[in-house]
């Protein structure tokens, strides 16, 4: 089983509401594609994540990979 977690911050003038559709779309895609297992995004709140990683928070699980 592989694990990734990704940090994301926005570029300035980006919508979150529209990257986390746009993201929920492509991730659906890969689950349904048996490309993950399982991915999970999470927003940052309440200033409690570091500087450099903001706004998102992005896991994904892997346990094989299929072509």
């Amino acid at each position: 089983m592989n694990l990734y977690h990704c940090m994301i911050d926005l570029k300035q003038d980006a919508k979150a509401l529209t990257f986390s559709i746009l993201v929920d779309t492509w991730m659906t895609y890969l689950k349904d594609a048996g490309k993950i297992n399982h991915w999970r995004m999470l927003r940052s709140k309440l200033n409690l994540a570091s500087e450099s990683h903001r706004d998102f928070y992005l896991k994904l699980k892997l346990t094989t990979l299929r072509n």
